[in-house]
């Protein structure tokens, strides 16, 4: 008789003397259900996942550490705590490979440090709160020179929300559970059964037929590089007088539109809702939250955008505006212009500043308006407009020297705006 042997035989013994004073968990029975696949990535909405928090509080007993051929219940598995040790990054890998095979556009860089360029794309974020895990791993062969290998079963309770970043507020909320089961031995059994178990939660949350709905919706698909609408516009005839005397009409054409967690500005170019933006502003989405003057906010349709030249149309229900007239000639040097938007805050919304145009030049081979009128973050997309209130361009960049504006501007002619969309403007309606 070797020392492992009785080694081995003696902790089996001490095992099952122990038995019951550590009981196992309670693994409930859960019935599969399958996603609901979605058509195509590009028919559902940007999806990305904000968090998942582990309710469980470090050091609570979820279930048992079993061993010996009969699984006897040796001590207590704790979360957070000697073997057991879930991760954020986990989870968050195992949700994103769910959503992905259930054809679902899942955005966002898991691995981005600071800023995720990817963030902004996501119209819906969903969190997932783990109520309740528990979870029973057994080594058979502990004692006998094999610690590592084993299997076991455990469980998980996932409430969800999902938050619409349009509306700003959470829009659908569920509770799913899951269970991972895993029957033939294999190494390291503890974290995969929790995870399995998470995994199904995830997949019971997208057979929901609600969800499915949500995050589809009829959506359009991806918002095309450089489109060309052939769209024809009416717009209104070009102030002839000072801007003071009509400064509140222009100010009621100029909005705030919200995507994502940030801001930009935004102007209507006719009476039937549309309205140019940067597309730096809108990054991608299908659907932007629009604010008017007056503190009303509707929704906006993105109809095309073009990155190259970082600009978006942008489509509302008609709001009782009549547009900004549109002025396509290029400005001297020397020309006074103002810029209209929201900078820094939605609450400075229709803050008005003013400049001079300091000279016309191409940037990266393409024409901008230069100009030091003040331009601040969230001025994006905002209009620049002449002593009569007219649009020459859209605020697009600005040059900064630390945290203070350089007055060095630059805008983008609105006629090259006009172009690159495939807009054609009928003046003087």
């Amino acid at each position: 008789m070797t020392w492992s042997w009785l080694r081995g035989a003696l902790l089996t013994l001490l095992g099952l003397g122990m038995a019951g004073c550590v009981p196992s968990a309670k693994i409930p029975e859960v019935a599969d259900k399958t996603a609901i696949v979605a058509a195509s990535p590009e028919g559902s909405r940007p999806v990305q996942l904000r968090a998942v928090v582990v309710k469980i509080r470090r050091g609570e007993t979820i279930g048992a550490l079993e061993w010996g051929v009969f699984c006897t219940p040796d001590s207590a598995l704790v979360y957070g705590g000697g073997r057991l040790r879930i991760d954020d990054d986990e989870l968050t890998e195992v949700f994103r490979d769910e959503l992905k095979a259930a054809n679902y556009r899942v955005v966002g860089d898991p691995d981005a440090l600071f800023e995720d360029p990817e963030d902004w794309k996501a119209e819906y974020l969903i969190a997932g709160s783990v109520e309740k895990m528990l979870a029973n791993v057994c080594f058979p062969y502990l004692g006998w020179g094999n610690t590592t290998d084993g299997r076991g079963e455990g469980y998980m309770e996932v409430a969800w929300q999902v938050y619409s970043r349009l509306d700003r507020k959470v829009v659908y909320e569920l509770r799913t559970e899951g269970r991972g089961k895993i029957a033939e031995n294999r190494p390291f059994p503890i974290d995969e059964v929790v995870t399995m178990a998470f995994a199904q939660a995830t997949r019971h949350m997208l057979a929901d037929q609600g969800l499915h709905d949500l995050l589809t919706g009829g959506g359009p698909a991806a918002v095309a590089a450089a489109p060309k609408l052939g769209l024809v516009i009416g717009s209104p005839r070009l102030y002839s007088t000072a801007m003071a005397e009509h400064l509140d009409e222009v100010r009621l054409n100029v909005v705030t539109v919200f995507a994502g967690d940030g801001h930009g500005s935004g102007f209507f170019i006719d009476d039937r809702g549309h309205l140019l933006t940067n597309e730096h502003v809108v990054r991608g989405a299908n659907y932007v939250k629009v604010r008017l003057l007056t503190g009303r906010e509707v929704v906006g349709e993105v109809l095309a955008a073009d990155a190259r030249r970082d600009v978006a149309l942008v489509r509302t229900e008609p709001v009782h505006t009549t547009g900004l007239p549109l002025n396509l000639r290029t400005p001297a040097q020397g020309t006074e212009v103002y810029v209209l938007g929201s900078p820094l805050d939605k609450e400075y919304q229709g803050t008005l500043t003013r400049g001079i145009v300091s000279a016309n030049r191409p940037l990266d081979g393409q024409a901008f308006i230069q100009g030091d009128v003040g331009v601040l973050p969230g001025n994006s997309g905002g209009p620049l407009l002449d002593a009569q209130g007219n649009v020459l361009g859209i605020a697009d960049l600005t040059v900064a020297l630390g945290d203070a504006a350089s007055h060095l501007n630059f805008f983008i002619p609105i006629g090259e705006a006009l172009d690159r969309l495939g807009i054609t403007a009928q003046p003087g309606t």
